[in-house]
């Protein structure tokens, strides 16, 4: 849900699955698995400590008390298929800006999402230029006030934006028919009136998924553009 957190803060841990259709499970048995810097290790379970939206996907809270990257390993079981993906968040003493997320992880093919993003600046400027990255083959539907520049490699909303206590931004994407499919979102670039430059430090993933006749296990990196599949031996 957001970009980087601060010692004494609760990261909130957003989890999506489906099934070999691409239709989203409600009820899978899901493991979530917490590697601190100083490699302590935190293991939350459902229904205990990982709990059901009402959109199917599910949400988990954990305390951050160390400044450093923490690695997140997701088992999800189901009925037909076993689900696994790594990830990472990072914590640091300051964040000069703090970037919250509201999409769907689970956007439907060719249907329409919202997209909300909230920004909490922690450095002084005056005006801000701020930049989503979304890929090639979207569709804007509503820039929410920002300029749409697509090329053959991305598109670009960018929005120039006065610094103020908390700033509000959204924008109407529809997702692509190709499925099944992950796509990274962002990074979210900020650029200051005197051209300092902040990233925002790791991708959003989306899944699209429909009809999909092979089983796999799924490795998520989100600082890492690179996605491996992994075919699971249905003969084991």
């Amino acid at each position: 849900e957001k970009n980087i957190y601060k010692p004494g803060e609760t990261a909130k841990i957003l989890i999506g699955v489906v099934d070999s259709k691409g239709t989203i499970v409600g009820d899978a048995d899901i493991t979530l698995i917490i590697i601190s810097p100083s490699h302590e290790r935190a293991i939350l379970k459902t229904p205990e400590s990982i709990k059901r939206s009402e959109d199917g996907t599910f949400f988990a809270f954990y305390f951050v008390e160390e400044v450093g990257s923490y690695k997140l390993q997701v088992i999800a079981k189901t009925d037909e298929m076993v689900v696994e993906y790594n990830s990472t968040f990072e914590s640091r003493d300051f964040v000069e800006f703090e970037i919250y997320r509201e999409i769907p992880l689970l956007p439907e093919a060719g249907k329409e999402a919202i997209a909300k993003i909230r920004i909490k600046p922690n450095i002084n400027a005056q005006t801000l230029r701020i930049m989503e990255v979304l890929p090639p083959d979207f569709i804007v539907v509503d820039s929410g006030g920002g300029t749409v520049k697509k090329t053959l490699e991305n598109i670009t909303i960018v929005w120039d934006v006065n610094n103020e206590e908390e700033i509000l931004l959204n924008y109407t994407f529809q997702a692509p028919m190709q499925v099944p499919k992950i796509y990274n979102l962002g990074e979210i670039e900020i650029t200051t009136e005197k051209q300092q430059t902040f990233k925002e430090g790791r991708y959003f993933t989306v899944i699209i998924a429909d009809a999909f006749w092979m089983f796999y296990r799924w490795y998520f990196y989100y600082n890492d553009t690179s996605i491996r599949y992994i075919p699971q031996d249905l003969s084991l």
